[in-house]
């Protein structure tokens, strides 16, 4: 083991030889030790049957690498033993290559830049180990398997990770995983650290060591027990140590008798870990006989999603199984949840012998979640709205004593719930990128949005037609929802109408919960918001926007423009018949055809209009003095039929932000709401030009 780096096939064997010989323990210790079996199982599988023939896994060891993390656990604790531990770490890399006589010569190819198999299609991942004896697993990054990932089947968390083996970059998605050296960490603290590792709010540059966890765990003034040798972190010191970095903790207490509470926990677990947050689940593991062998911590970073259950009102509720980071084993492990408690399942394709596993299960305890800190309103008041909000539906249809309306409450009745916390951005990119999202695309695209949003989604039959949002940094006495999104227009009509008519009728059917409690400091639901967004009608800019258009710029503006005189030319703005007899305003007809009116419609719907005389070369922009308006043109008296030509002719406001057919609808309502009633003795006539010039 003299040189820097080596490659071999991988077997257990081989493998367990190298590490006990890096770490100096026991090699027979090490066949049997529960986590090198599982990693064992893990990496076996994936190489299955049909590819042993053609492929084969390999691993490279470096001998010294420099680990961040250890190198503070270092500093912390190893560097005052009397025994001289290593302050470097041994790391090893997996690759699924195709069977090959010559190993070496793959790697000298690799680092002298030829090319390689050694990529990210063959990499595996990589193990670091601590120069210490049986608790060695500093960190394993191993690639989840091969599975379909969807949020509403099967979904795992996973981050990027840059890695270079002596300058061959390769990346790998995962979470990492990290047994507990029982000195600086114990179970609870290894949950933290793989917490940490696998939370989106964090930069993987500002993850904290084991030993950074425990001491910032533990309360400043701790008198009665040592940090270090550390055994173990109460559920109080768990929170501590996720508000120590910058995170919200939410603690939640699970009775595995309540029914309620059992339903919580998966409501709270699939909300958030699908939204790519993890959470910590504190345990009672018993053995197969049923005895207690005590409490333990683990992280989830995934879950598994069952067969759709009859009368379901969340998706939450088909909650089948967990993968977890479990330092007693190791990476992704599968929990499948059975009569209220998860039973302990080894992926074993392979046939692998696992004589130290014995067949456990995990009474769940305690849930404990960290939040970034504007993400203030709770899931559990998002998902009273939905619940209650469908109920409240039926109950009005139900009043009504209309068997016609029995198909609406069927309707409602198949709704499932699926309810999660995303981002701005990630909500933006998921919309664009929809081909299903139906009508309105670009308003809520470029609507101005919170950071963090509840997302809950409306199912039936299995499809996605709707969906509601709500502000998840809002004050909870506000009204918190957003806006809407449609998915299945068709499907979505039916639904859409009945939750107008439930928020418009006078009758509120208002439940006990739905009432708001004046000695309670928290709102349970968000009801009233919902009712408020479509009780109310549009805004007056709403509407502007759809008469007249969108507020735009100028294209640009002349020379002349700009000087500040033409810009104050005097204009007439009004907004009615009466501002026009007090302007004392009359459209001239004798102006001789060198001569026009302009006109727009300014930001507030006020009709704008000068004149505009051809030797000056200047137009709309100076009758708002360069701000933005709205729909513009022209305005010319026809002798012939006696009548004012209304036109579209404004390259500035006109032309390149609306369609022909949108400057159409635009001009023909200036007509309607703007120069018949305002000059009721005139006649006038829209002529849209299919080239407007400016």
């Amino acid at each position: 083991m003299n040189t820097p780096y080596g490659i071999f096939e991988y077997s257990r064997d081989s493998f367990s030889a190298y590490v006990a010989y890096q770490t100096n323990t026991n090699f027979a210790y090490l066949l049997n030790k529960p986590q090198i079996v599982y990693l064992n199982n893990y990496i076996l599988n994936f190489l299955p049957e049909e590819d042993k023939e053609e492929y084969r896994i390999v691993f490279i060891y470096e001998n010294e690498y420099i680990d961040k993390h250890y190198i503070e656990d270092y500093t912390v604790y190893y560097a005052r033993c009397f025994v001289n531990y290593r302050k470097t770490t041994s790391r090893v890399h997996f690759f699924k290559i195709k069977k090959n006589s010559n190993y070496k010569k793959i790697l000298s190819d690799a680092l002298n830049g030829d090319t390689t198999i050694l990529n990210d299609e063959s990499y595996l991942g990589c193990i670091i180990l601590r120069p210490i004896p049986k608790t060695f697993l500093a960190k394993v990054c191993l690639k989840p398997y091969p599975r379909v990932k969807n949020r509403l089947t099967k979904y795992w968390l996973a981050k990027s990770y840059d890695i270079s083996l002596f300058g061959i970059r390769l990346k790998i998605d995962t979470v990492p995983f990290q047994e507990q050296d029982k000195v600086l960490s114990a179970c609870a603290t290894t949950a933290l650290w793989t917490f940490f590792h696998s939370h989106n709010s964090l930069s993987n540059m500002m993850l904290p060591s084991s030993s950074t966890i425990t001491k910032n765990s533990y309360p400043e003034q701790n008198g009665y027990s040592r940090e270090f040798p550390n055994l173990g972190l109460s559920t109080e010191m768990i929170c501590r140590g996720i508000r120590n970095f910058h995170l919200v903790p939410e603690y939640f207490e699970i009775n595995i008798n309540n029914a309620v509470t059992i339903s919580q926990m998966k409501e709270l677990i699939y909300a958030y870990s699908s939204s790519g947050i993890p959470l910590i689940l504190g345990v009672n593991v018993f053995d197969k006989n049923n005895n207690e062998l005590g409490m333990h911590a683990i992280t989830i970073v995934g879950y598994s999603i069952g067969k759709m259950k009859q009368d379901t009102e969340l998706h939450s509720d088909n909650l089948e199984s967990l993968y977890v980071h479990d330092d007693r084993y190791g990476p992704y492990l599968k929990l499948v949840f059975d009569d209220n408690k998860f039973k302990v399942i080894i992926d074993n394709k392979n046939k692998a012998k696992a004589t130290c596993f014995s067949e456990e299960t995990y009474t769940p305890d305690t849930l404990i979640i960290g939040l970034y800190h504007k993400i203030r309103i709770p899931f559990n008041s998002i998902k009273t709205t939905c619940t209650l909000l469908n109920k409240n539906m039926i109950d009005m249809l139900k009043e009504t004593k209309d068997e016609k309306l029995d198909y609406e409450i069927e309707l409602l009745n198949k709704i499932v719930w699926d309810i999660s916390l995303v981002t701005n951005s990630t909500l933006k990119s998921e919309i664009i990128n929809a081909q299903s999202v139906e009508g309105f695309k670009e308003q809520i695209l470029t609507k101005s949005l919170p950071k963090y949003i509840w997302r809950a989604k409306i199912f039936i039959d299995n499809e996605c037609i709707f969906e509601l949002l709500f502000d998840a940094t809002d004050i909870e006495q506000s009204k918190v929802f957003i806006d809407f999104v449609i998915y299945d227009k068709e499907s979505s009509i039916e639904y859409l109408e009945l939750l107008k008519t439930y928020c418009t009728i006078e009758k509120s059917f208002y439940s006990k919960e739905e009432k708001y409690n004046y000695f309670s400091l928290a709102q349970d639901n968000f009801l009233y918001g919902v009712k408020e967004y479509f009780k109310q009608g549009e805004t007056y800019d709403t509407n502007l926007n759809k008469i007249y258009g969108y507020l735009k710029i100028p294209e640009y503006l002349k020379d002349l423009e700009v000087d500040a005189e033409l810009l104050n030319k005097e204009v007439i703005r009004i907004n009615s018949e009466k501002e026009v007899e007090i302007n004392n305003f009359i459209l001239n007809k004798s102006m001789c055809n060198d001569n026009k009116y302009i006109w727009l419609i300014d930001k507030d719907g006020f009709l704008c209009i000068t004149n505009e005389y051809e030797w000056t070369t200047i137009g709309h922009p100076t009758i708002t003095g360069g701000m933005p308006a709205r729909i513009g043109g022209e305005l010319k008296f026809n002798e012939s039929e006696e009548v004012w030509i209304i036109n579209n002719k404004s390259g500035r406001f006109s032309l390149f932000e609306y369609t022909i057919e949108e400057q159409e609808e635009y001009i023909n309502n200036a007509m309607k709401y703007k120069f018949i009633p305002f000059f009721p003795n005139e006649k006038f006539k829209c002529e849209v030009l299919s080239i407007p010039l400016g």
